[in-house]
């Protein structure tokens, strides 16, 4: 097994690591990333990721490229340790419960690729239904280029419970969870996939665990991207004191108005800056628990 530990801790533990030190890294892609996906929503001009970056540096500086790292940084801790920490042990159970072919020696169950997908998509949409109010916060604060929103993240997660309540802090719940399950359900499976295909080629080495990532960052990128503009304008967007938003009604009714105004393409309006985060930011993670894993393997 690709992700397979000792012990069920490790893997949540070299997740929640590995997710912490890719979000650090690649936040100032996701606040671009951000910004465009909800730019023409909000009736901006900006239409490309280098306006947008030059836009941020002249008005901000170099600390807008920083807005929402705390929250990025708590949510990778949670949803990145929960969705990783529970892949192997529901794909066991899946496995378990689903026929699948016997391993080579007879002795087992072998995880097929359609064990692999489901796996990802509950782990993924689990993890996302969890910690959706982390995600609200953080592309609140991203969007807010006056930075007079919030004080900071504790005056957000506050602010956002005082005025909409509970329901506030799962605004895009929906579109988050259909995302998350599509990124996990990709990228964790061709992960898997390419990684158990590539070892006995190049050997389970940093070769092989770097284009792993690559092709699963790239497919998971391409698949998620129209679920990931829903879910930014969704959670940017103001809601009245009843909780009903001023711009879309919810999911459908967005991807009504983006196709209408817009066209199709808008569903992947961001989709370079978001692959110039998922990119490296699959590469950082999965380096970074593949280390660790191999820690607790020794």
């Amino acid at each position: 097994m690709a992700l397979a530990t000792d012990k069920r801790w490790q893997l949540y533990v070299a997740s929640g690591v590995g997710s912490c030190a890719a979000d650090f890294g690649t936040n100032w892609i996701d606040v671009v990333k951000v910004r465009l996906q909800v730019s023409t929503a909000a009736g901006a001009s900006k239409t490309s990721a280098w306006q947008v970056s030059r836009d941020i540096l002249s008005n901000e500086g170099v600390r807008g490229f920083l807005k929402g790292l705390s929250p990025a940084l708590l949510r990778a801790s949670t949803y990145g340790s929960l969705r990783l920490g529970m892949y192997e042990p529901i794909k066991d159970n899946i496995v378990a419960i689903i026929p699948s072919k016997r391993t080579n020696s007879g002795d087992g169950q072998e995880a097929g690729l359609h064990h692999k997908i489901l796996s990802g998509a509950l782990s993924g949409s689990i993890a996302q239904a969890i910690c959706c109010p982390t995600d609200v916060v953080k592309i609140r604060m991203q969007v807010d280029t006056a930075g007079t929103r919030y004080s900071g993240i504790m005056d957000a997660f506050v602010s956002i419970f005082r005025s909409e309540g509970i329901r506030g802090m799962y605004q895009g719940v929906t579109p988050a969870a259909q995302r998350a399950a599509v990124v996990a359900a990709v990228e964790l499976s061709t992960y898997d996939s390419f990684k158990m295909m590539l070892i006995p080629h190049l050997g389970d080495n940093i070769k092989t665990q770097l284009c792993a990532a690559l092709m699963a960052g790239f497919l998971s990128t391409f698949f998620s991207s129209p679920l990931d503009v829903f879910k930014s304008r969704l959670m940017s967007q103001r809601y009245d004191k009843h909780g009903k938003g001023l711009e879309y009604r919810g999911m459908m009714d967005c991807a009504r108005q983006t196709m209408q105004k817009e066209g199709t393409a808008a569903l992947w309006r961001g989709f370079w800056p978001n692959y110039a985060r998922l990119g490296p930011h699959n590469l950082i993670m999965w380096l970074t628990v593949e280390q660790i894993r191999g820690f607790f393997l020794e």
